[in-house]
């Protein structure tokens, strides 16, 4: 069974947003990068599985919301970064006593 070449191209970027966050998993902006990779592919393989013409109002949905999505993390991340000094997950105090 011969698979198209947008198939390998979305599971490559799949596998690369994966190890992405595994090998980050102590950084959260690596995480969220990570994050970012896979809903970029994700996107991709919406145009390539269903076609441009049927898909133009969902793709624009899903970007207006990953980027709100991204904004939000970013916010979140730097008033860590803030608060604690660095975005290392083993360097936060999680409890006040």
């Amino acid at each position: 069974m011969m698979f198209p070449m947008w198939f390998f191209m979305g599971l490559f970027g799949f596998l690369v947003g994966v190890v992405c966050i595994i090998s980050q998993r102590n950084s959260f902006l690596g995480v969220l990068l990570g994050f970012e990779v896979l809903t970029l592919f994700l996107f991709h393989s919406f145009f390539f599985v269903w076609g441009v013409n049927k898909v133009v109002s969902l793709s624009l949905v899903f970007l207006c919301v990953s980027v709100c999505v991204v904004s939000v993390s970013l916010s979140l991340v730097v008033k860590l970064i803030r608060s604690s000094g660095s975005d290392y997950v083993t360097g936060m105090c999680l409890g006040n006593g």
